[in-house]
């Protein structure tokens, strides 16, 4: 999946642009949770390419929030791209998703509901793109492996480790040494 999720947004070579589609990769089609809160916006399609397990759920306009409780419980979602555009992750959104590994949260994210990522064991690497840490509870990330990282821009380090909510996982917390694409060393 290395070529999927990437933290400067490319998917396949092509950036990620549209606010109306989220990406992801699973062993199987995910559906939004039957629990999950209103997105704002409706589901046309929900694709999924089952010999390379990528997929993309589509809206009928720009999504703004990822709802609470939307991928609730979503044991064969592991990698996500969220949407630029979007502002808010809502409580429990990704809660008890087994094989999630990887996330990209965009730069326009002010807010981290509760429990958001609780339960995520197989989170590998955080990709969070706001220079200011979203608001967010102390149980955001709750039940992530020791080995995980949070990568955030580089400029807001130490803002992150100090920031509420944000400070329980500073261990995890290291800077994004990403430009144009090219891994920095």
């Amino acid at each position: 999946y290395a070529d999927y999720i990437v933290a400067d947004e490319v998917v396949d070579g092509n950036e990620v642009v549209d606010g109306n589609k989220i990406y992801y990769t699973a062993s199987s089609k995910v559906t939004p949770s039957q629990y999950s809160g209103d997105f704002g916006v409706n589901i046309i399609s929900n694709e999924f390419d089952a010999s390379t397990g990528e997929c993309v759920i589509t809206f009928d306009g720009n999504l703004t929030k990822i709802a609470d409780r939307a991928f609730y419980s979503c044991k064969s979602l592991a990698n996500v791209v969220i949407p630029d555009g979007v502002t808010s992750i809502g409580n429990y959104a990704f809660y008890y998703c087994d094989a999630l590994a990887n996330v990209v949260i965009p730069e326009g994210v002010t807010s981290i509901g509760a429990y958001a990522f609780y339960g995520c064991p197989s989170l590998t690497d955080i990709y969070c793109k706001p220079t200011t840490p979203p608001s967010g509870d102390n149980d955001m990330f709750e039940v992530i492996d020791s080995g995980c990282k949070i990568y955030v821009p580089k400029i807001a380090v130490q803002a992150y480790k100090n920031a509420n909510g944000w400070s329980n996982y500073a261990d995890y917390i290291v800077a994004d040494e990403v430009v144009d694409g090219n891994e920095v060393v």
